[in-house]
Formats: C-alpha cells, structure tokens, sequence
C-alpha cells in the first residue's frame, strides 16, 4: 500500500488524503488506543469519521467517529459503510470528487 500511494500518488480522490498523516495517525492509535495492528487508518476525516483498511480482510470500514471504540473492541461497526476492498473505495472516492467539481 506504502509503495503504491507513495510510487503513484495520493490525494483526496484516491480514498488517502496524506500518506504520512495516515501512517502517523495509524501508529498513535495502536499506541494511546490499542487499535489492533490489523487495522489501517486510511484517512480521519473529522466529525464525518475516519476510514480505516481491514488488512486481514481487505475491507474498507467508513465509520462515524463515535465507533473508533466498537472497532478497537474488536465488535461489528453496524452503522458503518463497508467497501469490498481498497479499489472499490478508491472508485468510490474517485467518483464523488469528481461530482463536487460538476458545475
């Protein structure tokens, strides 16, 4: 994922706002929060919540920002959108920036 995002680029459009941020933000919460190593923090997006990459799965979890214990806890994030992979949230990402921009 590293070498992809950081070969090719990264942006808001590509589901990975900043790369270094997502790295730092990841391994504070391992840290202060005991997030599960398995868990990728993908991009915070605020009051809006975060994304996160199931690495064990593949999975992409956008969740509200009052989950982050559910999912530290290891326990189902009912509320969540879910995304079959890294692709299909890039897609996803990729398709509502474009929208924004539409006159």
């Amino acid at each position: 994922m590293r070498w992809l995002l950081g070969s090719h680029g990264y942006s808001d459009g590509c589901g990975v706002a900043n790369l270094d941020e997502a790295v730092a933000q990841t391994l504070a919460c391992r840290r202060v929060m005991s997030l599960p190593a398995h868990w990728l923090i993908l991009n915070d997006r605020g009051d809006a919540g975060a994304v996160l990459l199931d690495m064990a799965s593949g999975s992409v979890c956008w969740y509200d920002e009052h989950d982050i214990q559910t999912v530290v806890a290891g326990e189902p994030v009912p509320a969540a959108d879910w995304f079959n992979g890294y692709a299909e949230w890039a897609v996803h990402c990729a398709c509502s920036d474009e929208a924004d921009q539409l006159p």
